[in-house]
């Protein structure tokens, strides 16, 4: 499945930053930042439109385009090499897939694309996720000579 979703503003509090830890009454507790539930729910909000009626079977591959707002036409359609990290950023989306059922679990996606670039156009996320095949068919491999394959 393939769409766009628009948003005027892409969240950028990344998994990372919105954990936080303290320690009460002698135990350590997690919570997340009032930020990153805000940023979830915008995800979820724009993820929801696109729910599928069923979770997308194992292995799956999830390639996803990410084109932040810029007003300068020099970058417009450059890669985005600023904050936030590729690792991070994703990784709260992740879990938005796994919320609304596109997937049963994100340890599923088992191939992943991430793309960040800048646009003087709509800001806004393309994502295109599929079942692939278990073997990884249509996967250019090397192989050194002895029965290692590598990509």
């Amino acid at each position: 499945m393939q769409f766009f979703m628009p948003l005027e503003r892409i969240p950028t509090v990344t998994h990372q930053q919105g954990s936080r830890s303290a320690i009460v009454k002698g135990k350590i507790v997690h919570y997340k930042s009032t930020e990153y539930e805000e940023a979830i729910g915008i995800l979820l909000g724009a993820l929801s439109q696109h729910r599928p009626d069923k979770p997308i079977e194992p292995p799956v591959e999830l390639t996803t385009l990410w084109y932040f707002g810029t007003k300068n036409k020099n970058r417009n359609m450059m890669l985005k090499i600023t904050k936030p990290d590729e690792d991070n950023l994703v990784k709260g989306f992740r879990d938005c897939l796994e919320r609304l059922k596109f997937v049963k679990c994100d340890q599923h996606i088992a191939v992943s694309h991430t793309w960040r670039f800048w646009t003087t156009g709509v800001p806004g996320i393309y994502v295109d996720i599929k079942k692939v095949n278990e073997y990884g068919d249509g996967i250019e491999t090397i192989s050194d000579g002895s029965g290692n394959l590598y990509i």
